[in-house]
């Protein structure tokens, strides 16, 4: 038997998405924490479709995240398309880390109107 220990148990390993929502009237408030990955895009947005046709804004709060993926990333640039119809619109709260850095790469090549500069 091998004293060695097994690479893959002494691996730390990320915590999942998980997704808190607030609703104060006609604002709601996602809350995420934990790794934005694939699965965690899903339930973003499953969580968004559920929410925006009795909202008039939406809030996406990202500064609990620990980390992300660039799949997890591309949910929040999915959650804006999906959000069109809301009258006070979707917002994003972020802060230094990787909330911020996933909301930065989400739209990073976006050229949409009044994104560019002239």
């Amino acid at each position: 038997m091998s004293t060695a220990a097994d690479p893959l148990a002494a691996r730390p390993t990320t915590p999942p998405t998980r997704l808190a929502v607030q609703r104060a009237g006609a604002v709601v408030t996602i809350v995420l924490s934990g790794q934005l990955d694939a699965h965690g895009g899903v339930e973003l947005l499953a969580g968004l479709q559920a929410e925006v046709e009795r909202a008039d804004r939406i809030d996406i709060d990202l500064r609990s995240l620990s980390s992300w993926t660039p799949e997890g990333a591309r949910s929040l640039r999915r959650a804006r398309s999906m959000s069109g119809r809301l009258s006070d619109g979707l917002h994003f709260r972020t802060g230094p880390g990787a909330g911020q850095d996933a909301l930065l790469d989400a739209f990073a090549d976006d050229t949409t109107a009044g994104d560019t500069p002239t």
